[in-house]
């Protein structure tokens, strides 16, 4: 079973990418991240398969140690392609590199079944708002956001393994937790 290790945004952010998805759906009759079922996020790992009842304490103590980061969604990106992407980039600072490289190093037994989009040095960090889109609705999808887009200040405050297929979250854990 497939499953990513992703960072929530916090409600205050998720809010806000959420009125821009519904921008999308209702102002340019487009798709979001919303009908996925997922909440905003950021992926910091996809693997083939993992061991969840193995993986989730591990997971727990390493959440318990990170400092929830604080980044700025600072621009709009785009994946082209067939299946064109329109995402949210965080301006990239050394406090989420930190946090990625932790992950990794600290999970590095897995990386065997991890996507390589997701590894050290190959990681776009970025928080989806819609997918599956071709060059002409990539485009729209542009035009319906960049005119009133704001930089968002977001902190990503929990890590969540979901499965893909079926959707679901597998396990939970709040980062910063074994600091209070």
């Amino acid at each position: 079973m497939a499953v990513a290790i992703i960072l929530d945004l916090d409600p205050s952010a998720a809010a806000i990418v959420d009125w821009m998805a519904g921008t999308l759906e209702h102002s340019a009759g487009l798709p979001s991240y919303r009908q996925t079922g997922l909440a905003p996020h950021m992926a910091l790992a996809a693997y083939e398969a993992a061991d969840i009842a193995d993986l989730a304490p591990r997971l727990d103590l390493w959440a318990a140690a990170q400092i929830p980061p604080t980044i700025r969604l600072g621009s709009l990106g785009v994946f082209g392609g067939p299946s064109g992407t329109l995402f949210l980039a965080p301006i990239v600072g050394p406090e989420l590199l930190a946090l990625h490289e932790s992950f990794h190093s600290t999970f590095a037994d897995l990386a065997p079944v991890r996507w390589p989009f997701y590894e050290t040095g190959n990681w776009i960090p970025h928080v989806a708002l819609a997918q599956e889109l071709d060059s002409l609705s990539l485009a729209g999808a542009v035009e319906a956001l960049a005119p009133g887009f704001a930089p968002i200040d977001a902190q990503l405050p929990a890590l969540r393994v979901i499965s893909y297929d079926p959707l679901d979250t597998l396990h939970m854990a709040m980062l910063g937790a074994g600091m209070f």
